[in-house]
C-alpha cells in the first residue's frame, strides 16, 4: 500500500507539472498571436497604445518561456523550448527594426512630404489667385495644373504607404515630372510676386521628392519585414509551439494510461493480498481449532 501511494503521488506530480506546462504553452501561443496583431496595428497606424501592448505581451511571453525552460526535465523538451525562445528573440529584433522604420516613415511623411507639400500648395494657390486677379490666364492655368499634379503625387504616395505597389510609384514619379513641367511653364509666363511664389514651389520640389522617396522606401521595407521576414519567423515559432502543445498533450495521455494501469495493478495486488490473508486466516483458525480439540479428544 505504501508503494502504491508513493507511485500515485509521483504520477500526480508529473501530471500536475505537465498540465502547468501545457497551460504555459497555450498562454505563449495566445500572447504571441496578440502581440503580432498589435505589431501590425502599430506598423499600419503608429499608435503609441498598441506599442505599449506589444511590450506588455512580449513580457508575458518571455516570462512563460523562462518558466517552461526551468520546468522542463528532458533534453528534447529543453531543446524545443530553446528553439522557441530563439525564434521569439529573432522576431523581436525584427520588430525593433520595424518600429525604427515606422519612425523613419513618419518623419519623412510629416517633414518631407506633408510639410513641404503644404508650403508648395500655398505658393501655387497664391500664384493662381494673383494671376486670376490680374487677368493672367496663362500663369493661372499652368499653376493650377501644377497644383493638380502635386495633389496626385500625394494621393499616390498615400496609396503606397497603405500597400506598397511598384505601379503606384511609377504613377507618382510621372505626376511629379508633370508637376515640374507645369511649374516651369507658369514661371515663364509669370512676373513679379507670382514669379517669386512659383520659384519657391520649384525650389521645394527636390526636397519634396526626396521626402517622398524616403517615406516610400521605409514603407516598402516595413511591408517586406512584416509580410516576409517576420512572417517566416512567426510561422516557425508557431510550428514549434504546436509541437510543444502536442508533446504535452501526449505526455498527459501517457500519464493517464500509466495511472490506469497502476490502479489496475494495485487492485489486482489488493485482491491477491486479501485472498492470501483469507487463506492464512483460515489456516490459522484451523490450527487453533485443532489445538483446542486435540487435548479434548485425548481425554
Amino acid at each position: 500500500g505504501w508503494f502504491a501511494l508513493t507511485e500515485v503521488k509521483l504520477l500526480y506530480g508529473r501530471y500536475s507539472a505537465t498540465s502547468q506546462n501545457t497551460i504555459r504553452g497555450v498562454e505563449i501561443d495566445a500572447d504571441f498571436a496578440a502581440m503580432r496583431r498589435y505589431a501590425q496595428l502599430y506598423a499600419d497606424h503608429g499608435n503609441g497604445g498598441t506599442r505599449a501592448n506589444v511590450d506588455r505581451t512580449a513580457g508575458e511571453v518571455r516570462r512563460n518561456l523562462e518558466a517552461l525552460l526551468t520546468a522542463f526535465e528532458s533534453e528534447s523538451d529543453r531543446a524545443l523550448g530553446n528553439e522557441i525562445r530563439s525564434g521569439f528573440d529573432e522576431y523581436m529584433r525584427n520588430l525593433e527594426q520595424l518600429f525604427r522604420l515606422r519612425d523613419v516613415r513618419d518623419e519623412a511623411v510629416e517633414r518631407g512630404m506633408n510639410a513641404l507639400a503644404r508650403q508648395m500648395s500655398a505658393a501655387l494657390t497664391a500664384a493662381v489667385d494673383g494671376a486670376l486677379t490680374s487677368g493672367d490666364a496663362r500663369t493661372a492655368a499652368a499653376a493650377g495644373k501644377a497644383q493638380e499634379q502635386l495633389g496626385l503625387v500625394r494621393v499616390n504616395a498615400l496609396q503606397y504607404l497603405i500597400k506598397p505597389d511598384p505601379q503606384v510609384v511609377t504613377a507618382a514619379e510621372s505626376h511629379l515630372g508633370q508637376f515640374l513641367e507645369h511649374v516651369a511653364r507658369a514661371r515663364e509666363a509669370a512676373t513679379g510676386e507670382r514669379r517669386t511664389q512659383l520659384d519657391r514651389a520649384a525650389e521645394l520640389a527636390p526636397q519634396y521628392e526626396a521626402g517622398v522617396k524616403r517615406a516610400l522606401e521605409a514603407a516598402r521595407a516595413m511591408y517586406e519585414m512584416t509580410n516576409t521576414a517576420n512572417a517566416q519567423v512567426a510561422n516557425r515559432v508557431n510550428e514549434r509551439l504546436e509541437t510543444l502543445k502536442s508533446r504535452q498533450r501526449e505526455e498527459s495521455r501517457a500519464i493517464a494510461r500509466e495511472a490506469a494501469e497502476t490502479a489496475a495493478d494495485d487492485t489486482a495486488l489488493i485482491i491477491k493480498m486479501s485472498a492470501l490473508a483469507l487463506l492464512l486466516g483460515l489456516l490459522g483458525a484451523f490450527l487453533i481449532a485443532k489445538g483446542i480439540t486435540a487435548p479434548i479428544s485425548s481425554m
